[in-house]
């Protein structure tokens, strides 16, 4: 019989029906891509041995699927109206942000001193208060940007999505805003023509203060997305809407301040207290305008530009539950007119002007019915176009007119080119 020579432990251990433990070899692998080297362990035999599952060094942030996703896609995630974010920094990015030198102050009084990195702490708790209250802010809309896409422009389904950025407080921060929650439109239904045309709108709106609500924001990096559409809905309701049986702030002929917040040659839009109303033309003044774009250049009292105030007489207003991406508003459907706000001037000047008087004015207009020149503000004299032979005139050239009759039931007067 052959002779065993054991250990005593692996006596022991085959007494009890143990089989021995197998030996362990070690042997080292090194990883080309990170070069470093792990312990790699197998049996004697060759056989894998399972391993303890690697922990996440440090400096290696788990990758979030958001962070995944084309920038229009994560951009939509963060501006849902049920979700808001608010990434804070690390203690060791702080003192990087809101570092700032010493700012020497004679009187000693050193809580009054200004810097951006006050200025940066301050925003930041408003933008944070934002987030997580709803909290209405302002901005100024100062430049429109696309949206990266996951397709290509010259890909056939290509649709291109735009967002405007928005200036708050000091410039700290820079908000972004998308085109669809800047304002309503039929998002479901876009295509490329009306996604250009959504960019010519946006492009209107440069320099209008606008209201916005924070949906996300990132201390670190200063990226904050916010909500125009949230800030309409809570302002047109509290408005406009009858809250716990209350009478409404505002009804259908009352006159209220507006911010002018676009204007385009057929019409101006406002925001009128939480409601964005496009008032057309023809309710925008009395006179005859031919482009709400300042009169073609023409310098009249009646200039409309981004960012004034105007009086708006409210026609019409009726709140409407609408659904933008996966969220949900109730805005405010309503028309006014500029025009209605204050008195018509052909009925308090008309008897100023009579038959024979000559009146210098300004052309606003020249149509086949005539030549619209307007008189100071207070009348439009509709002349007769000049004969053949004569010069033609032009937009916004001054002119001398000479008052040939009156229509005293529609308030029009009369006139010829001198």
């Amino acid at each position: 019989m052959a002779k065993l020579d054991l250990q005593a432990d692996s006596v022991e251990q085959l007494a009890k029906g143990i089989n021995p433990p197998k030996k362990v070899k070690m042997e080292a692998v090194v990883m080309d891509d990170a070069n470093e080297t792990e312990k790699k362990t197998s049996g004697e035999n060759g056989e894998p041995i399972a391993e303890a599952p690697k922990k996440r060094g440090p400096g290696r942030p788990r990758k979030r699927k958001i962070d995944l996703m084309p920038e229009a896609d994560a951009i939509r995630l963060h501006v849902q109206r049920n979700t808001h974010s608010v990434q804070k920094a690390s203690d060791l990015a702080k003192k990087e942000i809101y570092s700032s030198e010493h700012v020497f102050v004679e009187d000693g009084d050193e809580a009054l001193v200004e810097t951006d990195s006050t200025h940066r702490k301050e925003e930041w708790l408003e933008l944070v208060a934002s987030a997580n209250e709803d909290r209405i802010l302002k901005g100024t809309i100062t430049s429109i940007t696309e949206i990266k896409s996951a397709k290509e422009p010259d890909d056939p389904d290509y649709i291109p999505d735009f967002m405007a950025k928005v200036r708050f407080k000091t410039g700290q921060f820079t908000v972004s805003i998308p085109s669809y929650v800047l304002y309503h439109y039929h998002y479901e239904r876009m295509n490329r023509a009306m996604a250009m045309d959504i960019q010519k709108n946006m492009m209107r709106r440069i320099g209008a203060e606008i209201d916005f609500v924070a949906r996300y924001a990132d201390e670190k990096t200063g990226t904050v997305y916010g909500d125009r559409l949230s800030a309409l809905s809570m302002r047109g309701v509290k408005n406009y809407t009858s809250i716990n049986g209350r009478k409404p702030n505002i009804i259908p002929g009352m006159i209220v301040q507006a911010k002018i917040i676009a204007v385009a040659r057929e019409y101006i839009t406002v925001d009128a207290c939480g409601a964005e109303i496009r008032i057309p033309i023809e309710e925008i003044s009395w006179l005859y305008m031919a482009d709400a774009r300042d009169f073609d250049g023409i310098k009249t009292s009646e200039c409309y530009r981004v960012g004034n105030r105007v009086n708006v007489k409210i026609l019409s207003a009726e709140p409407k539950r609408v659904k933008v991406v996966n969220s949900y508003y109730t805005l405010i459907e309503a028309t006014g007119s500029i025009k209605q706000a204050k008195a018509n001037p052909r009925l308090k000047y008309f008897t100023e002007f009579n038959p024979g008087d000559f009146y210098a004015g300004v052309i606003t207009g020249i149509t086949e019915a005539g030549v619209f020149v307007n008189l100071d503000n207070k009348m439009d004299c509709v002349c007769k176009h000049p004969s053949s032979g004569r010069r033609m005139p032009i937009m916004g050239e001054q002119v001398v007119v000479r008052i040939n009759s009156k229509d005293e039931e529609k308030k029009f007067i009369y006139g010829s080119l001198k």
